[in-house]
C-alpha cells in the first residue's frame, strides 16, 4: 500500500512538473500609440498629434522629447523662421510620425503630405538643430 501511494505522489509531481511547465513570454509586438503634445509657449503655444507603432520602450519618452525639441528650437528660432514655424502648426492639425526608420536619420517629409512630418526615434537627440529646416521642408520630398 505504501509502495502505491508513493508511486502516485511521485506520478502526480512529474505529472504537474511537465503540466505547469511555464512558456515563455511572447515577444513585444510594435503597437500603435498616439498622444497630443503641446509645443512652443505662450501665446504661440500650440498642439501636434504624435503617433507611431512602435515598442512600448521605444514609445515611452518620444512625445515629450520631441515636444521639448520643437519649443526649444522655436525659443531660440529668428522672427522670421518663427513665422514660417508658427504658420505650419498654427491650426493644430500637424501629425508628427516617430518610426525607427533605417531609410534617413532625423526627419523625413514627403511631397503632398502637407501636414506630416515623420522623424527618426533614433534621431531624436539631433532633431532641434533641424526643427525649422524639417517644418519649412513639409510638403516636399526631402530627408535628413
Amino acid at each position: 500500500m505504501k509502495k502505491t501511494i508513493v508511486f502516485l505522489l511521485v506520478m502526480a509531481i512529474a505529472l504537474s512538473l511537465i503540466a505547469c511547465k511555464d512558456e515563455p513570454p511572447a515577444e513585444e509586438q510594435p503597437q500603435f500609440r498616439e498622444t497630443t503634445i503641446t509645443i512652443f509657449e505662450g501665446e504661440d503655444s500650440c498642439t501636434a498629434k504624435v503617433q507611431g507603432t512602435l515598442l512600448n520602450a521605444q514609445w515611452n519618452g518620444t512625445p515629450n522629447t520631441i515636444a521639448s525639441a520643437f519649443t526649444n528650437a522655436y525659443t531660440g528660432a529668428t522672427a522670421p523662421q518663427k513665422g514660417t514655424v508658427y504658420a505650419v502648426f498654427k491650426n493644430n492639425d500637424v501629425v508628427i510620425i516617430a518610426e525607427n526608420a533605417t531609410d534617413y536619420s532625423i526627419y523625413k517629409t514627403v511631397s503632398g503630405e502637407a501636414k506630416k512630418l515623420y522623424v527618426n526615434i533614433n534621431g531624436l537627440s539631433s532633431l532641434q538643430s533641424k526643427v525649422v529646416e524639417a517644418v519649412g521642408k513639409i510638403g516636399t520630398d526631402a530627408k535628413e
